[in-house]
């Protein structure tokens, strides 16, 4: 645990910079996070290890982007939830959601021709 608790500090130090950077609001302590070893969006692990970006490594989300990373605001879910959910609004990850789920209740009654 000593290897992820190392890399968890470094990219916590290394998001503490880039808010600065970027002139976004930064109210956290290191213990003020939780470091999920699941990602709560999708339950893929969370890799922290992982060099360069990949589907399961960290990410910092804010809940609302609009506020900076102060309590509340934050949690880490895997690059691919933040992917998926970067560009959506609320109500079109709703939609997708509703849909998708409708359309593989559909598919799965469905009987193979053959």
């Amino acid at each position: 645990y000593d290897d992820i608790y190392k890399e968890q500090r470094s990219k916590f130090i290394n998001k503490k910079a880039n808010a600065k950077r970027d002139g976004v609001e930064f109210l956290l302590d290191f213990g003020d996070i939780d470091w999920p070893e699941v990602c709560p969006v999708l339950g893929i692990p969370i890799d922290y290890l992982s060099e360069g970006r990949s589907e399961n490594s960290c990410s910092f989300d804010r809940h609302d982007s609009n506020k900076g990373y102060v309590k509340g605001n934050l949690w880490i879910i895997s690059r691919l939830a933040n992917v998926i959910k970067l560009d959506a609004s609320m109500d079109e990850l709703k939609t997708f959601s509703i849909n998708i789920i409708k359309i593989n209740d559909v598919m799965s009654e469905v009987k193979p021709l053959f």
